[in-house]
């Protein structure tokens, strides 16, 4: 399961990285945020809470513009993955 998180989280890495797709791709981060997040809460461990920071990082690099970015990055920086 923690490699298919992963494999999932590069291929979305490298779709939001190229030129041609813009606001769609961080829209489909925002849904993999959500995921995460709702996977995270359901079950506490560090493979999810490591998915859901990836996440993240991911959202917040992928549309610097949102609102509320300092919330998103103060998560990043408080959510500690080795507690679990």
């Amino acid at each position: 399961m923690k490699k298919l998180i992963f494999i999932f989280l590069t291929v979305l890495i490298v779709g939001c990285s190229s030129d041609d797709g813009g606001q769609d791709d961080c829209e489909n981060i925002a849904q993999l945020v959500e995921q995460t997040n709702i996977a995270f809460s359901q079950n506490q461990s560090f493979e999810t809470c490591q998915a859901y920071k990836e996440a993240l990082v991911v959202f917040v690099n992928c549309a610097p513009n949102i609102d509320n970015v300092e919330f998103y990055e103060s998560i990043i920086e408080t959510l500690d993955c080795n507690l679990f």
